[in-house]
């Protein structure tokens, strides 16, 4: 499974499934009071930014606008992801060198795995999980979320 961008190379992306675009997007609306649309075949959902340094995100179905979970970042990147059901994962760096995420569950066994060049790698423990769709998807916003806070970072320091 690899990522490839949309029609607008910055806000826009899809997921390939071997070679095929499968339709799962993810795009971005906004700059500061930002929000970000998910959608697949089965589900969509709204990412949104909460709090004043936006270390909390807020997720909702798209069609009905119902928050189903919450995610605590922390300050290098990693965080929990929270459903109100009581269900929660952890996003954390797996490898310090090579700049690689995943999600695990709740008890540290890794599901999602987000490798070098926009690769997900699922463990086959993960394929019968309601919530894999979202994982991934969100799981790539959130890297995406770090590179555009580190450039944000660099043109600071540089201005």
């Amino acid at each position: 499974m690899n990522w490839k961008r949309g029609q607008d190379p910055w806000r826009d992306y899809k997921i390939l499934l071997t070679g095929s675009c499968s339709g799962n997007i993810l795009r971005w609306e906004g700059t500061f009071n930002y929000q970000v649309y998910a959608k697949t075949a089965q589900q969509s959902w709204i990412f949104r930014p909460k709090g004043l340094w936006q270390k909390r995100l807020v997720i909702s179905e798209a069609e009905n606008h119902q928050t189903i979970a919450t995610f605590q970042r922390a300050l290098n990147g990693s965080g929990i992801l929270r459903f109100f059901d009581g269900r929660i994962f952890i996003y954390d760096n797996t490898s310090l060198r090579s700049g690689e995420w995943a999600w695990l569950n709740g008890e540290s066994t890794p599901l999602v795995h987000f490798l070098k060049h926009s690769r997900v790698e699922i463990e086959p423990s993960a394929n019968t999980m309601p919530e894999l769709l979202l994982l991934i998807v969100f799981g790539f916003f959130l890297l995406k979320l770090a590179d555009a806070e580190a450039v944000s970072a660099s043109l600071e320091m540089v201005g």
